[in-house]
């Protein structure tokens, strides 16, 4: 489950104060999949690193998968996203240095997955990369590195995906191929918050929330009843 409760977000900027999130309030739960809408500087990107905890509230609370996000230690934020919370960035953020199959088994470093290298395998067969097993990210497409950075982050099967933006740079084939596996992980129990351009009509969320200019401007249910 993820839940926001009357959270904001301020940044200083000089002598400026920029208010990012206002008192922001809703809740996913669990096994289901929100899509996160708005325009470019809504504060879309801000309330994913708030989830995941890269970035810490002005005020409000944050739970995602029972975890207290608002307040833990870094430490221990740093241990949630290994352990059950997957972030998924439109930027790929994969090792130059390592293959495919590497990066994808970068996460088996830090815990424990069971038969780390058949699953691996698995995922990069399902999300069409297999020809690039041993190839650096600087020799894939936008696309492939794409789907290598969701294979990585889906590898030690977490309950909890946040994914920001991330067909933003993808072709419609590997488009699809991002938001089919997103919804076999719901199917499989995964909770998730997933900004995206992309029509609700093509995601199928279980709920839609709005953003502008930092305020929620709108929830609705997958048949557009309102929250």
């Amino acid at each position: 489950m993820i839940q926001f409760k009357n959270v904001s977000k301020e940044y200083k900027r000089g002598r400026e104060t920029v208010c990012a999130l206002t008192e922001v309030s809703f809740q996913v739960p669990k096994g289901n999949m929100a899509l996160l809408c708005g325009a470019s500087g809504s504060g879309k990107t801000t309330l994913i690193n708030l989830c995941a905890g890269l970035a810490s509230p002005s005020n409000g609370e944050i739970h995602v998968g029972g975890n207290p996000v608002h307040a833990m230690r870094q430490a221990e934020r740093a241990a949630m996203r290994a352990q059950g919370v997957a972030v998924v960035f439109q930027l790929f953020h994969l090792s130059p240095y390592l293959t495919a199959l590497e990066n994808v088994l970068l996460p088996s470093l830090v815990v424990s997955v069971p038969d780390a290298k058949e699953r691996a395998l698995q995922l990069i067969e399902q999300l069409g990369v297999t020809h690039r097993i041993g190839h650096r990210p600087g020799e894939m497409s936008a696309g492939e590195r794409q789907r290598c950075a969701l294979a990585r982050a889906l590898l030690a099967q977490p309950k909890v995906i946040l994914a920001d933006e991330p067909t933003g740079n993808l072709d419609d084939e590997s488009a699809t191929l991002v938001l089919e596996m997103l919804n076999s992980c719901r199917a499989a129990g995964a909770t998730i918050l997933l900004v995206s351009h992309h029509a609700a009509e093509s995601v199928k969320p279980d709920m839609v929330f709005r953003l502008q200019k930092g305020r929620l401007a709108g929830m609705q249910a997958k048949n557009g009843a309102p929250l």
